[in-house]
């Protein structure tokens, strides 16, 4: 049962109780958000979600029955194809599962990246593997692209057998609907029209992978039920009215930060958080910023701008719980904090439920719609558009290492950066800006030779220290859209920049983006989607990207590099093509 550990009851609890936020949002009642038109249309027709642990839109017993024929036939991998709220609660639920052993290799594949591609077509047995694009609308790109390619692969051993090892997880009359029924794939399970992405973990976009995975479903929706039950009542102790109390109360205050602390099983869960409060709550130059903490001794001191939200995770390491245990003393304690614990993947629903109902909740105290996405539109809007006419020039472009050829880097900079010379200015410039926070919206594949795992820091502590910023590297492709517009317009806030890109060149309509054929999906740079990039630019005023041209860079060389002569005080990274 859902239980936390909280300092205080927290004024807007009495608001929402008062309002009946809790039980006017689980009736579906969009007049919550009246404060603007916009807002309630929207929530009318996005509230599908309050109840589907009572009424979870399909049939449960007709999933179970699917997952276990499939794996009786012979199937023991699963290839899990889409992009952000498609693909995150299922890779929150199998991940979280491993540790109790999911009965078949679940995979997802969710980047565009050549490097991840490859991958996961070269740890596939086509012969044993099923299949399972998801995605609401059927027509978003970088899916498409990927199933494409994955398709192509398997074709050239399974032939026309091929559609036998598909499945399609969208909402009824989409594109890709009508190609699975056309085709004969091996099922398709139809999404409910009312309920978004990132509010799907209890619909068939969560449920079916969890039953492929093996994990019991009545067991995993009577916790979920427990939770609906307790987060639709009009009470102090509702923990999802706790839960949002915190967060907006905090947020008034100026924390309008938090960072999510929990051992490496449940970071997992932090992702899905992540995308949860960000989307839903970024907008209108308002929000609060979630981050996975990898490291709670950079809390040692309250920077005054951030709270503490802690998950304890059953783990079978004990130095691993020891360590964590440990660490989280020397989190100042003047930082408000919230604790939680999950100990098995059942329980996750629990946690599903409580966060939506506690974001939907904020969204009403902030006096925004919690469920639209209008920059993540905007972004695919952008995207089509450059896929069509081309991105504009770049400021200028430079050999990327001085010693071994790994290609040229494109640069394109924000009016504030006007007059830097070559990539590495550029860099120091944005390290070292005023706006007090970096994010790295790219997960860099080819530095290590692979696509580097999400939330991974690269050093963040002597960072942080070094530059007085809070710098997070990695994170996804999702991360701009998801994290831009809790900055937009509010520097107190923190920028947040794009610092790679990448383009969809296996799309048919990016012909003219690289002067040749387009190349077939996987076999491209792997890059950021550019409209994300176009989008961060007017309005964060960041740096949009610094692309790697031709061929992705190996890892960096050993030293460290020399002092840069005209700003001794730092270090100076090789710069291509200049000595000295």
């Amino acid at each position: 049962m859902l239980t936390a550990d909280i300092e205080k009851t927290y004024p807007a609890a009495k608001t929402l109780v008062k309002a009946r936020a809790a039980s006017r949002i689980h009736a579906k009642d969009a007049t919550l958000y009246e404060f603007s038109d916009e807002a309630r249309a929207c929530a009318a027709g996005y509230m599908g979600w309050t109840d589907l642990a009572t009424d979870p839109k399909c049939d449960l017993e007709a999933v179970r029955a699917f997952a276990d024929e499939a794996v009786e036939a012979g199937i023991d991998t699963i290839l899990l194809i889409g992009q952000g709220g498609s693909t995150q609660a299922p890779m929150t639920i199998t991940k979280y599962n491993k540790h109790d052993s999911n009965r078949v290799k679940f995979r997802t594949l969710d980047s565009d990246s050549p490097v991840r591609v490859r991958e996961m077509l070269t740890m596939c047995d086509p012969r044993r593997t099923l299949v399972v694009i998801s995605s609401k609308s059927g027509g978003t790109i970088e899916p498409r692209m990927l199933l494409e390619a994955v398709r192509a692969s398997f074709e050239r051993e399974l032939g026309h057998h091929v559609v036998r090892h598909l499945v399609a997880i969208t909402d009824p009359g989409s594109d890709l609907e009508a190609q699975a029924r056309a085709e004969g794939w091996r099922a398709v399970f139809p999404g409910e029209p009312t309920v978004g992405g990132r509010f799907s973990a209890l619909s068939v976009f969560g449920l079916v992978p969890a039953a492929l995975a093996g994990i019991d479903l009545e067991a995993f929706m009577a916790h979920a039920r427990q939770a609906e039950e307790a987060c639709s009542e009009d009470a102090i102790d509702n923990p999802a009215i706790g839960l949002a109390a915190f967060l907006y109360d905090n947020y008034c205050r100026g924390r309008n930060k938090f960072s999510f602390l929990t051992p490496k099983r449940g970071r997992v869960l932090g992702l899905w958080i992540e995308q949860l409060v960000a989307e839903s709550l970024g907008k209108e130059g308002q929000g609060v910023l979630p981050n996975i903490e990898i490291d709670p001794l950079l809390l040692t001191e309250d920077p005054g701008d951030r709270t503490v939200i802690m998950y304890q995770t059953q783990t079978d390491l004990w130095d691993e719980r020891r360590n964590f245990e440990m660490s989280l003393a020397y989190i100042d304690p003047a930082i408000p904090r919230l604790s939680y614990r999950i100990d098995t993947v059942e329980e996750l629903a629990e946690h599903f439920v409580m966060w939506e109902y506690a974001i939907a909740m904020c969204g009403y105290l902030m006096g925004v719609c919690p469920f639209d996405q209008p920059d993540v539109a905007a972004a695919k809007a952008e995207v089509l558009g450059i896929l069509e006419n081309g991105e504009p020039a770049p400021a200028f472009d430079e050999v990327f290492t001085e010693r071994v050829d790994m290609g040229r880097a494109e640069v394109s900079l924000a009016p504030m950066f006007e007059g830097c010379e070559d990539l590495h200015e550029a860099l120091y410039a944005l390290f070292l800006h005023p706006a007090g926070r970096l994010l790295r919206a790219e997960r860099l594949p080819s530095l290590h030779g692979r696509g580097a795992p999400r939330g991974h820091r690269a050093d963040p502590p002597r960072r942080g220290r070094v530059l007085r910023r809070v710098v997070v590297l990695g994170g996804g492709p999702a991360l701009l859209a998801l994290h831009r517009p809790a900055a937009e317009g509010r520097p107190e806030h923190g920028r947040v920049p794009d610092t790679l890109g990448r383009r969809a060149e296996g799309h048919p309509a990016a012909r003219g983006l690289s002067g040749g054929e387009p190349r077939p999906a996987g076999e491209g740079p792997g890059r950021r989607r550019p409209g994300d990039a176009r989008q961060a630019r007017p309005a964060l005023r960041a740096p949009a990207p610094a692309r790697q041209l031709e061929r992705d860079p190996a890892p960096p060389g050993p030293g460290g590099g020399r002092r840069d002569r005209r700003h001794p005080h730092r270090p100076g990274a090789r710069r291509g093509g200049r000595s000295g």
